[in-house]
């Protein structure tokens, strides 16, 4: 159960391409890093593995390069519309947490003049 619950917080902390691609990455090269390790290659093949590695990563940062300059605006997470964030309930608790701990509750009271 806690390894179910480690995936989960991982793929829930890819929210937008620049952690796709970075998360991406990591899984290639850790992959290719642990058969090179691991295996009986030769010099020659463990060299050719750890080009291919760099090749990966100069694809990966090529295609990052691309979409930043063609569509940077699919780089960041969509903003949500400052009425949507007003209406939202954590930033309702946060508000009401904030009054809570600022005014006294005597001051809260109706007076009549």
């Amino acid at each position: 159960m806690p390894e179910e619950q480690n995936r989960t917080g991982v793929l829930a902390q890819v929210r937008n391409p620049l952690i796709f691609f970075a998360l991406a990455l990591l899984v290639i090269e850790g992959t290719i890093g642990l058969v090179v390790s691991q295996s009986q290659l030769t010099a020659n093949q463990q060299f050719y593995s750890i080009l291919l590695m760099a090749f990966l990563f100069l694809v990966v940062i090529s295609v990052v390069a691309v979409i930043t300059i063609w569509r940077p605006r699919n780089l960041y997470e969509e903003v949500t519309t400052l009425k949507e964030f007003i209406n939202s309930d954590g930033f309702q608790d946060a508000i009401e947490d904030v009054l809570a701990e600022r005014i006294k509750p005597e001051c809260l009271t109706n007076r009549e003049s």
